[in-house]
């Protein structure tokens, strides 16, 4: 009994140890941190999240975007939020993600959120700062606890 309870607690500390490490990753937006976070993200994470995103009743959505240099129909699973001219968008890895570069390029892309695919442009990021009042409490939390300090903010065509 004793040798179960000693590994459940080296497995929770090391949970704890992990989930600190990509807490201060993310806040300083360390590159030591984030690159083997996002390619696990995009390599293994991505696929089972985009099952469900962008469907009615999940408060995940899905950005569809082309690739920069392949061309390629792209998705990537976000969390927006819906405004009254288009999205908002939590930029917690910094503006140096792929998809996000994509979106910028092309000036356009499609979400898929509540069930509704919707053609977005003029993608442009901004300053949590200009966007406060938008966010609830739990929101601004987040954003404290992750150092979400970019937006990207896109118009409903």
């Amino acid at each position: 009994m004793a040798t179960i309870r000693r590994v459940v607690l080296i497995v929770l500390g090391a949970v704890l140890v992990a989930a600190g490490v990509l807490i201060i990753g993310m806040r300083t937006k360390s590159k030591a941190v984030l690159v083997p976070f996002t390619r696990l993200q995009r390599d293994r994470l991505n696929a089972p999240a985009l099952k469900t995103a962008g469907e009615a009743g999940d408060r995940n959505g899905v950005i569809y975007h082309r690739g920069r240099t392949s061309g390629r129909e792209l998705q990537t699973p976000v969390t927006p939020i819906a405004t009254d001219d288009g999205f908002i968008i939590g930029l917690p890895y910094g503006h140096e993600t792929q998809w996000l570069k994509n979106v910028l390029a092309a000036g356009e892309a499609a979400v898929r959120y509540q069930g509704e695919m919707v053609r977005v442009t003029n993608p442009r990021i901004v300053g949590a700062s200009e966007l406060e009042y938008q966010f609830a409490t739990a929101e601004r939390v987040l954003q404290a606890v992750f150092g979400v300090s970019e937006y990207l903010v896109l118009t409903r065509v």
